[in-house]
This record gives C-alpha cells, sequence and structure tokens, in this order.
C-alpha cells in the first residue's frame, strides 16, 4: 500500500478533492499521511523525507511543488 501525503486539506481544493476521495473510497487503496500545513510545511518537510528514503506521493494544493518536473 502506498503512503500518500495529503497536505492542506482545509481549503478550497484540498476540501473538494478529499471529498472526491471520500465518496471514490480511494482511502482504502491507500495510506494517508493527512495535514492541514500550508505551503511553508512542504518547503521544510517535503526535501527532509525525501532525503530519508521516502518514495510515496505528496499532494499539496500550494504552489510549492507545482512546477517540479516530478
Amino acid at each position: 500500500m502506498k503512503r500518500v501525503g495529503l497536505i492542506g486539506w482545509r481549503g478550497m481544493v484540498g476540501s473538494v478533492l478529499m471529498q472526491r476521495m471520500r465518496a471514490e473510497n480511494d482511502f482504502a487503496l491507500i495510506d494517508p499521511i493527512i495535514s492541514c500545513q500550508g505551503g511553508g510545511f512542504t518547503e521544510g518537510v517535503y526535501p527532509v523525507l525525501r532525503a530519508a528514503g521516502w518514495d510515496g506521493y505528496w499532494i499539496d494544493a500550494a504552489s510549492t511543488l507545482r512546477m517540479e518536473d516530478d
């Protein structure tokens, strides 16, 4: 089961995503890591997790990683 980080879920985009994921029963397919932090959290935590070998998905409504290639 893949670990998935869902960051900023309380905002407009994140709350709609969470609602749709619940309706589609997507949480049964993943091990969710959910936080209501903003882009600053992503800037500080995401690179540390990757450096430690975490290879999960990071879903973030903020623009912090939006332009990254991966």
